[in-house]
């Protein structure tokens, strides 16, 4: 019978650093906030199992720090967009607050009869009319640089998950 999918456990190496200094290299199977089982290359054959209080540290293997999967590097793009949209949506907000504040300083000027009232509705027309060309330029230049980095975080993602938690292969296409 010819099997057509394998299911297999894939670990990652990680250099565990102990709190009396010493530094071994080893390929953790399972591990929760204070209990962390790993076996050595060379002995895969047995299980260790240590407190997590007597670990320093864990950190990547040399062989692995080169590589940088598709999801970090499009990750500081795809933090650029978000941020240009969020800009782009409180230029959009502006606009009508502007509107609106502009219109209630307007009607306040028509029916204004002393200056202290004439005042203060020019105060708020020009606010409001501040906070309309605010927002108009946020918009515009926060949708332009929105696109760009669209641009750039579109496409096909693959990622390979090796961690304790998670292995395996991620594909992903963003629109």
């Amino acid at each position: 019978m010819l099997n057509a999918f394998c299911i297999t456990n894939s670990f990652s190496q990680h250099v565990l650093t102990f709190k009396n200094g010493t530094e071994i290299t080893a390929i953790i199977t399972y591990q929760t906030k204070d209990t962390l089982k790993y076996f050595l290359e060379s002995n895969p054959s047995v299980i260790l199992i240590e407190t997590a209080n007597n670990i320093y540290k864990i950190t990547p293997a040399e062989s692995m720090k080169g590589y940088i999967p598709d999801s970090l590097k499009n990750n500081e793009d795809y933090m650029k967009y978000l941020h240009y949209k969020r800009v782009t949506n409180s230029g959009f907000i502006l606009i009508p607050v502007g509107a609106l504040i502009g219109g209630l300083g307007t009607a306040l000027a028509f029916s204004a009869s002393d200056l202290g009232v004439g005042i203060m509705a020019a105060f708020a027309m020009g606010l409001g009319g501040g906070l309309i060309i605010t927002g108009i330029i946020k918009s515009i230049a926060g949708s332009v640089k929105m696109q760009k980095y669209k641009k750039k975080v579109q496409g096909f993602s693959f990622d390979l998950k090796c961690t304790p938690e998670e292995q395996g292969i991620v594909v992903a296409y963003r629109f």
